[in-house]
């Protein structure tokens, strides 16, 4: 296996932190810097159009193509746990959904001990990280790389729902990434002249032009290279090829919350009786994988009484004249995505931040292209997504083998029910 260079830093992963830390570091010229992402370029245009996403969700293109083991609390179901496999990871998959987190979240964890992670200390960064369509203020910023701004969709759902929380008692916030999270807002997305604004697009593409920096697609990274305790650099696998680099200074692995642990195991750090099992030898003990929170979410789908806009938009004709628009000019009903609305909740007055998010969506779930005489429209829907924002629940990742292609085994819902036996879902 031969060692083909050596660099300051190594970097595994391209997603939303690997190519925002690719940036911040070749800001010194004189640091030389390797980035790894197992996937390719993000090249393909379902990933810069906004309404892209509905194909690559469909197809689970540019996707690891995960799903937990089967849950007992969920009388056995998988869950698709879908992770970007391409240049700025999931920011290049996602639903684009722009959400900071309640202010009382990031001062618990300082409470906590986790210092310098207060909102006083984090609100600079997230100013500095972003452009705000709606302007800059004591909370938005408005010169960074990330472009935000609200939801641009027409659809009188939305609206509607603001005055029925209103008459609810529940307050309509104006911005809910700025003074006050709590009730119901209008959607905020990562979307920049009618683009996808991904951590790539964003962060990345600026720092390419750099001489100092590498990056490598299509690299499957096998294992951290440790010497004793210190990580000396990678192995990782490209074209049929292993191969190996160094570090001279540090090696960052940013794999996101299944890879990052998958990566350190088959290097030998994590848990020492786990790693025997699959035939790994532990040089580091510790509790890697453990402690796994998600924020579990289901669809509530209904039918409209009579079709809204995304839905007349859908008729094929149409939708090929907006992608061709969105896709040459950044502009037209393709950049418009069918979500438009969030919310968030207290269940109970006494608790001190909201615990739980509703996601508002004004299309069917299972909504496709249509044509007069030819493909029939489906009966147009919408859904309401609720999600739990502080979750019980904790999971766990584990190794399948010591093959760094063979998917983790992701445990993600344990003791989520606290009972003597699974609960019955239909």
């Amino acid at each position: 296996m031969p060692k083909t260079k050596t660099y300051d830093y190594i970097i595994v992963g391209a997603g939303s932190a690997g190519c925002v830390l690719a940036n911040r570091l070749t800001e010194d010229d004189g640091a030389q810097v390797l980035l790894l992402e197992a996937g390719g370029r993000d090249w393909h245009p379902y990933i810069h159009i906004p309404l892209g996403m509905g194909k690559l969700h469909e197809r689970r293109m540019f996707d690891w193509g995960f799903v937990t083991e089967p849950e007992p609390s969920l009388n056995g179901r998988s869950i698709d746990a879908s992770r970007g496999k391409v240049l700025g990871g999931s920011s290049s998959i996602n639903v684009m959904a722009y959400t900071r987190g309640h202010p009382g979240d990031f001062d618990r964890w300082a409470q906590k001990g986790a210092t310098g992670w207060s909102y006083a200390d984090v609100l600079p960064y997230f100013k500095r990280s972003e452009t705000f369509a709606g302007g800059a203020n004591a909370w938005r910023g408005g010169t960074g790389p990330l472009g935000t701004e609200f939801a641009k969709t027409t659809d009188p759902l939305y609206p509607a729902w603001i005055e029925a929380a209103k008459a609810a008692g529940i307050p309509n916030t104006p911005d809910y990434n700025a003074a006050s999270q709590e009730g119901f807002g209008r959607s905020q997305y990562t979307i920049r002249n009618g683009r996808r604004s991904s951590a790539a697009t964003a962060f990345l593409k600026p720092a390419r032009r750099r001489p100092n920096l590498t990056v490598e697609t299509r690299a499957l990274v096998t294992r951290v290279i440790l010497r004793g305790t210190t990580a000396t650099g990678v192995a990782y696998v490209k074209g049929g090829q292993m191969l190996r680099v160094g570090a001279a200074r540090e090696v960052i692995v940013s794999g996101g919350a299944f890879s990052t642990p998958q990566i350190l195991m088959l290097s030998g750090i994590g848990p020492a009786a786990h790693l025997r099992e699959v035939g790994i030898e532990a040089t580091i003990d510790l509790p890697v994988g453990r402690n796994l929170q998600d924020h579990l979410a289901v669809f509530l789908s209904f039918a409209r009484s009579e079709p809204g806009p995304f839905h007349r938009q859908m008729r094929f004709d149409r939708m090929a004249a907006a992608m061709m628009q969105a896709w040459l000019f950044g502009a037209g009903p393709a950049t418009v995505v069918p979500g438009g609305l969030h919310a968030f909740i207290k269940t109970r007055p006494e608790i001190a931040v909201p615990d739980i998010e509703f996601m508002f969506r004004g299309a069917a779930t299972d909504a496709h292209l249509w044509f007069p005489l030819i493909r029939p429209p489906r009966p147009d829907g919408f859904a309401i997504r609720p999600a739990l924002l502080h979750p019980d629940s904790r999971g766990e990742i584990r190794l399948r083998s010591k093959d760094a292609r063979d998917p983790m085994r992701i445990d993600r819902l344990q003791f989520l029910f606290r009972s003597e036996r699974p609960a019955e879902i239909a």
